[in-house]
């Protein structure tokens, strides 16, 4: 409930950021995008417990492992793919396309189960 709550809340304040911006509301833009970042914070400290309550803690060393490699490919790529993306399409449509995988992903969180082994 955690991570959902914490990624819905966060593309919620990323959208208004959005908004905000296009209005030329520079107050409301900079407090959304710092409720965006509180809200985006948390989930990378429950990630790990997660990743645990899904898969079990039999292969947690591997698991993390995989985990934290992807940050780290997400790091890296995860820049280069914005930074096309605002190239091609604008800042603001490319915060609007991260707030709804935001949400996305909060909704997802909801409808994902541990496997029968992690149980």
């Amino acid at each position: 409930r955690t991570v959902t709550v914490s990624l819905v809340l966060c593309g919620v304040a990323l959208a208004g950021a959005v908004a905000a911006g296009e209005a030329g509301f520079g107050a409301g833009f900079v407090v959304l995008i710092g409720a965006a970042a509180l809200f985006r914070a948390p989930v990378f400290a429950v990630f790990p417990n997660i990743v645990a309550d899904y898969y079990g803690r039999t292969y947690s060393s591997e698991n993390y492992a995989a985990l934290y490699t992807g940050k780290l490919f997400g790091g890296v790529l995860g820049g280069t793919v914005a930074s096309g993306l605002v190239l091609v399409i604008g800042w603001s449509a490319s915060f609007a396309i991260g707030a709804v995988l935001a949400v996305l992903a909060g909704v997802a969180m909801v409808f994902l189960r541990p496997t029968a082994a992690a149980n």
